[in-house]
């Protein structure tokens, strides 16, 4: 339960005078998630052995990449004839995105040419995406005691 995002179908557990049942208390961070397949037998060079890459400039519009054929070979379609990439965009009020999935897509496949991850004349042989609103959990003060009111309603339940 603590390391879920903070989902508001779970505030209703989290009864009594707290003000946890209020799920608007409940924060979190919607995140956008990218999956790149890129053509090619080989990671390139300056990418072996990388696992994640933080981007905290502004100029990109993603904050991490994750090679995530470092992990496994098999984390594409057709193993050694390709290598694969997942990208994190945050959104919020503080940093809002472009509702248009083909414009949030350009804009990735931009940021990941002009930060060297995806080499120039790189063939993408597959992009897929995905918008989670309840990506992360966010910490704040009375966030403990909300999540332990829902944590004893689920062991109430036999969760």
């Amino acid at each position: 339960l603590r390391s879920l995002p903070d989902e508001p179908r779970l505030a209703p557990m989290a009864d009594g005078d707290n003000g946890a049942a209020d799920h608007s208390r409940f924060k979190h961070q919607t995140c956008n998630v990218f999956g790149v397949g890129i053509e090619g037998d080989q990671i390139p060079e300056a990418l072996n052995g990388v696992h994640w890459v933080y981007f905290p400039e502004d100029e990109y519009i993603f904050y991490r990449v994750t090679v995530l054929s470092n992990f496994s070979p098999q984390m594409v379609a057709k193993p050694f004839q390709q290598w694969s990439l997942l990208i994190e965009v945050s959104e919020s009020k503080h940093h809002p995105v472009p509702r248009s999935r083909a414009k949030l897509r350009a804009l990735v496949k931009e940021g990941l040419v002009k930060s060297g991850m995806l080499p120039e004349g790189a063939k993408v042989v597959a992009m897929w995406d995905k918008r989670l609103e309840y990506g992360y959990p966010v910490p704040y003060v009375e966030r403990n005691m909300h999540v332990h009111e829902a944590d004893r309603a689920l062991r109430r339940l036999g969760i």
